[in-house]
């Protein structure tokens, strides 16, 4: 007698199947931030869906990144160049400040006179460099030019010449030059006329003639 075989070993029924969690289930919105062009993204139960992509960027943001960039460059520029004109314009170093000359008129003789240079603020002032005026109280101009010119106004002609004490070829403004006025045929129209000398636009000195 053959001895018999042991059977398989029962292991009870077989336990039931669990279903998929997210077989037939509705799909469910995703609860963080998702690039609008592409739509929600969707998750089943049970499951974790796939991170978005971070947002697109608006295309005005680089505008106005530029526009910052180019005011702080203005604001760099123009306020430094603000402030050096402010105070330049109020700093202004002594050497700067225009000349001046002190003018003592002589008597006329005949046609002529002699204005006497009595002082000058500065000793490196080019007598070249001068220009001379002669004015009446009524505004007309009887001279109005440099050394050595002669103008004539109505019938009276003007001879305006500065002398330097140096000799010729000297051309510093110093208290012992002086300057010839000549007026022919005589001097009555410039009788109380002013006598002025300039530098440029600036007056620097100016004397009455008697």
């Amino acid at each position: 007698m053959q001895p018999q075989r042991p059977g398989p070993p029962n292991y009870g029924p077989p336990p039931p199947q669990q279903p998929n969690p997210g077989y037939g289930q509705p799909p469910v919105q995703a609860a963080y931030p998702y690039d609008p062009r592409y739509g929600a993204p969707q998750q089943y139960a049970g499951y974790v869906p796939y991170p978005a992509g971070p947002p697109a960027k608006s295309k005005s943001d680089g505008a106005i990144i530029a526009v910052v960039v180019v005011v702080v460059v203005l604001v760099l520029l123009v306020v430094p160049l603000v402030l050096y004109v402010m105070v330049t314009g109020l700093t202004a170093s002594p050497g700067q400040t225009r000349p001046t000359i002190t003018l003592s008129s002589g008597s006329w003789s005949g046609g002529s006179l002699v204005i006497s240079i009595t002082s000058a603020s500065t000793s490196v002032l080019d007598s070249s460099s001068l220009t001379f005026q002669i004015i009446t109280n009524s505004g007309e101009f009887y001279y109005n030019g440099a050394s050595g010119a002669t103008i004539v106004t109505g019938t009276t002609s003007t001879t305006v010449t500065y002398n330097d004490a140096g000799g010729p070829g000297a051309s510093r403004v110093g208290p012992d030059d002086n300057i010839a006025v000549t007026a022919s045929p005589n001097p009555n129209p410039l009788r109380g006329a002013t006598f002025r000398v300039l530098q440029g636009a600036d007056i620097l000195g100016s004397a009455v003639l008697p």
